[in-house]
């Protein structure tokens, strides 16, 4: 993470004293050593929205692909209990070839 206080902004000689500004101060777990930024509130407010925006876009997008498949799955369900139905005592096998499914009757099972 970068500074987003600007060293362009008319206020930065002043920070310490401008509504915005805030510093942020945390030890690393790792090497121990204290980090800090320097933010302006309201450009670090706009990227971290950004960045939940990114990520909420891309949890819709995997929603969608889940919601796909379970919807495949529940169709291919569906045949499968219509086909036991209407032949009981026979399964199929589909072996990933939509116009090669074997029948097979329960005996041989």
């Amino acid at each position: 993470m970068n500074n987003t206080c600007d060293k362009n902004c008319e206020k930065y000689k002043k920070r310490q004293k401008c509504p915005n500004y805030i510093m942020t101060s945390w030890r690393e777990e790792k090497t121990g050593n204290v980090k800090s930024l320097e933010d302006c509130a309201p450009k670090r407010t706009l990227m971290l929205m950004q960045d939940l925006f990114n990520r909420v876009v891309g949890l819709q997008q995997a929603n969608e692909e889940q919601r796909n498949k379970s919807n495949d799955l529940t169709e291919a369900l569906a045949q499968t209990v219509k086909f036991a139905s209407q032949n009981p005592g026979k399964i199929f096998l589909d072996l990933g070839h939509k116009d090669k499914v074997k029948e097979i009757g329960a005996n041989h099972v």
